[in-house]
C-alpha cells in the first residue's frame, strides 16, 4: 500500500488514475479511515510496481521489495 493521507476521496481516485494512466499498474483506492486513503496493489500489480521502481532502489532498500 501507499498511503495517501489525508486527501479527499475524489483526489485519492485521480492519484489511482495518474498511476495507471502513466505507468499501467491499476492500484485500488482504500479507506483507511482514521489514517486517510491508500492505493492498494494486488499481487500482479505488485510486481509490475517492483519492476518499476527496483532500478531506483538503494541498496540498502532491497528488503522492502520482498520477493513474490
Amino acid at each position: 500500500m501507499i498511503y495517501l493521507g489525508r486527501v479527499s476521496s475524489e483526489e485519492a481516485k485521480i492519484a489511482a488514475e495518474a498511476v495507471a494512466r502513466n505507468f499501467d499498474i491499476h492500484p485500488k483506492v482504500y479507506d483507511k479511515k482514521q489514517k486517510g486513503y491508500a492505493l492498494f496493489f494486488p499481487v500482479t500489480e505488485t510486481k509490475k510496481l517492483h519492476d518499476l521502481i527496483r532500478p531506483y532502489m538503494l541498496p540498502l532498500f532491497n528488503y522492502k521489495l520482498y520477493s513474490l
